[in-house]
């Protein structure tokens, strides 16, 4: 089976699905503490339905909250995210942009290169499975991603500051997750400042909660990445997990270790 025949052919028939349903689940760990589990069963059709549990070690206590919650997609479904992937995009391919044209085409390489290294297996229940793992690169390779973690360290989860992103105050001041009740619990329950929790809570740059936690759990240095993905004979996902480890010293912290697991699965 053709590698790269077997992804345009996920691609396609993903990117046709009205409905997306299953359950997300992640854990985060520092030197060997557990600070981080995160669940989401979710269902996205032009609405997104979400049941999310997550519980929190700050280091001076444990948040858990659990909550459901359901919104309209701005964009009409899975279908229509293709809109936030241009837009997410476009201050990278423009010329002149933060990257401009050489930024392109370093990006390009590497995704080919990361390309040539997933392997494909054939199981015996007719499924796929392609793995992923970074020791498997080239050193200038593997040091082109720990550089490109670090640039969104330090630039935002976008690689470079963008008003509106994920850790921009326009995100942030939006209701339904900065100030919604549904999503950061009962004040009483949750502390004066509900799930967002204090300032080492909060993550670096401005990232709350879980995603802050997420944000402070990518490693800088001997970094490792492993990935998997499980695809059905209809071509679609039906596991896909990532995990990251490796070594990270932000300002002012001594130098820790840390390991990130994330799986979602999806039913059909």
């Amino acid at each position: 089976m053709n590698k790269m025949k077997l992804l345009l052919d996920v691609a396609k028939a993903m990117k046709e699905k009205e409905t997306l349903k299953g359950a997300l689940t992640a854990e985060g760990v520092k030197d060997g503490v557990t600070v981080l589990k995160f669940g989401n069963d979710f269902e996205v059709t032009d609405r997104v339905k979400a049941k999310i549990s997550a519980e929190v070690n700050d280091g001076d206590r444990v948040l858990k909250h659990e909550s459901s919650t359901e919104f309209s997609l701005p964009c009409g479904g899975p279908g229509g995210r293709r809109h936030h992937f241009h837009h997410g995009m476009h201050g990278y391919c423009r010329p002149g942009g933060p990257r401009g044209i050489k930024g392109v085409f370093e990006r390009l390489s590497l995704a080919l290169t990361i390309l040539s290294n997933v392997h494909m297996e054939e199981q015996e229940d007719k499924t796929v499975l392609l793995t992923f793992d970074s020791d498997t690169l080239p050193a200038d390779i593997k040091d082109a991603i720990s550089q490109r973690i670090k640039e969104r360290h330090l630039h935002g989860m976008h690689g470079f500051p963008r008003e509106g992103g994920p850790c921009g105050p326009r995100f942030h001041n939006e209701r339904r997750f900065h100030g919604d009740p549904r999503l950061h619990g009962d004040r009483q329950v949750h502390g004066e400042r509900g799930f967002h929790g204090g300032p080492r809570f909060h993550g670096e740059h401005g990232c709350h909660g879980p995603l802050g936690l997420v944000h402070g759990l990518l490693p800088y240095e001997q970094g490792r990445v492993r990935c998997k993905a499980l695809i059905n004979d209809a071509k679609e996902i039906i596991m896909l997990s990532i995990d990251v480890e490796g070594k990270r010293q932000a300002e002012g912290e001594t130098r820790q270790d840390v390991h990130l697991t994330s799986q979602v699965r999806f039913i059909w």
